[in-house]
């Protein structure tokens, strides 16, 4: 049985490619089961090799005193169900691992512990938004971008802002008592100079002479976009100095996952999965009502310390490996075996109901279902940049562990995405299928 097997230091650090050597009769079963096997090998070999990688890269960055929770990130990739929950026993009832230990749950609606504010309204925030509405909670949305706020401020409990400094002081004067959360979910080339803005309010008086600050150490910003680790680094040690609390958090989840709509069909699951570090206890306490109104079943997970970024981008490269295959799988039943898509379907739906179900596979059904996977031209996806993957992928490199599996997903998703001559296939249409739902990228078919 897959994942039952222990795989060697020496495998995990060669890694390896998975063999798609699929039945070659066009009988359904047949090919669900094959189909089964191989996704189960993905999913438990390449869990056991991003773990690996965690860890040395942890061992070989002291000066940042990063600490890889085991328990945490098998729970992270369970509870965001990149494997399954039959996987994960596999892989942790020889080892003294407790994932179930690290869930964080927390029913207190945020704004009776603090004010919130969260900066970027962008594809994730929107939803974000939804979903904290749908649970009662009060917030302010800023963005620089008025059309970015206008589809979700007159939201019940949502007000949109284009002023962050205003907020933070209209919160302060309004709420004096209370803390400041603050959550920002904004591109990588803007977090350098909002950080920036943050380092100046912790200087600012809310008014002249007060004494007292727009941040101060009661407050908590919280960074939880996709981060490169370098730079998630540079802030930490930024935001180390300065007298706020801060916490990095990394956020997975797009239209199933954060109980969203694409071409109008909402979404089956409520919230995305959040990894969190837990090296700042207060920040954590004071900021775990609003994390957990915006994620799945109010839950949170604890990942270690100084490490959210690192283990968000390692479930990635997990999704991106899974993805590949799915993609091979797939591309074979069209092309090689001219099934016609009700029938993959209908053997999608098997494969979710299977060991092997994983998110990735609630996705394929829901693409298929929903009639997005082209019949003529290919599916093409906005959102192509990927340079936090890139650098995971050298990181790991540089201390041994060779994420083959990844690199094979990235080139494909290179080859495809580029401007001149892509590369398109059915394979390809069903990884952009994939990417179209789980992280709500807008999608169109290209002739």
């Amino acid at each position: 049985m897959a994942g039952t097997r222990p795989y060697t230091e020496d495998e995990l650090n060669q890694g390896r490619s998975f063999e798609v050597n699929m039945p070659l009769e066009a009988n359904l079963q047949a090919q669900v089961d094959k189909a089964k096997e191989i996704l189960l090998d993905v999913q438990a070999f390449g869990t056991k090799q991003v773990i690996l990688a965690a860890e040395k890269i942890a061992e070989n960055d002291p000066a940042r005193k990063m600490v890889v929770d085991i328990g945490g990130i098998y729970a992270a990739y369970s509870f965001g169900s990149i494997i399954t929950s039959e996987v994960l026993k596999d892989l942790t009832s020889a080892q003294d691992v407790t994932p179930v230990a690290h869930h964080i749950h927390c029913d207190e609606r945020p704004q009776d512990k603090a004010s919130i504010i969260q900066v970027g309204a962008g594809l994730m925030g929107a939803q974000q938004a939804k979903l904290a509405s749908k649970r009662g909670v009060e917030m302010t949305f800023v963005d620089t971008v008025q059309t970015q706020l206008n589809g979700i401020q007159n939201l019940p409990g949502i007000q949109g802002s284009l002023d962050l400094i205003e907020t933070i002081r209209k919160a302060k004067i309004d709420f004096p008592s209370k803390p400041v959360v603050i959550n920002l979910m904004v591109p990588q080339n803007s977090l350098k100079d909002l950080v920036g803005v943050i380092e100046k309010l912790t200087k600012t008086e809310t008014s002249p002479g007060s004494g007292k600050y727009l941040l101060d150490a009661n407050d908590v910003v919280i960074e939880s976009g996709n981060t490169k680790v370098s730079l998630a680094k540079e802030i930490y040690e930024r935001m180390s100095k300065l007298d706020v609390g801060y916490l990095s958090a990394g956020t997975s989840g797009g239209a199933l996952g954060s109980g969203g709509e694409l071409r109008g069909v909402t979404g089956a699951r409520g919230g995305a999965c959040i990894m969190v570090e837990n090296q700042n206890t207060k920040a954590l306490e004071i900021a775990e009502p609003f994390l957990c109104s915006i994620a799945k079943d109010r839950t949170i997970i604890a990942v270690g310390k100084y490490v959210a970024d690192l283990v968000k981008g390692l479930h990635n490269a997990q999704e991106y490996a899974e993805m590949e295959y799915i993609g091979d799988i797939v591309g074979y039943w069209i092309d090689e075996l001219n099934i016609n898509l009700e029938d993959v379907l209908k053997m999608a739906r098997k494969l979710k109901t299977s060991k092997a179900g994983s998110y990735l596979i609630d996705c394929l059904v829901f693409g298929l279902e929903n009639d997005m996977l082209a019949k003529e031209g290919h599916v093409q996806v906005g959102g192509k940049t990927f340079g936090e993957m890139m650098e995971l992928v050298e990181m790991a490199d540089n201390v041994g562990v060779n994420l083959k599996l990844t690199k094979q997903a990235l080139k494909t998703r290179e080859e495809a995405d580029r401007e001149d001559n892509p590369i398109r296939s059915t394979k390809t249409d069903v990884i952009h299928m994939l990417r179209a739902v789980f992280g709500l990228h807008q999608f169109e078919t290209v002739k």
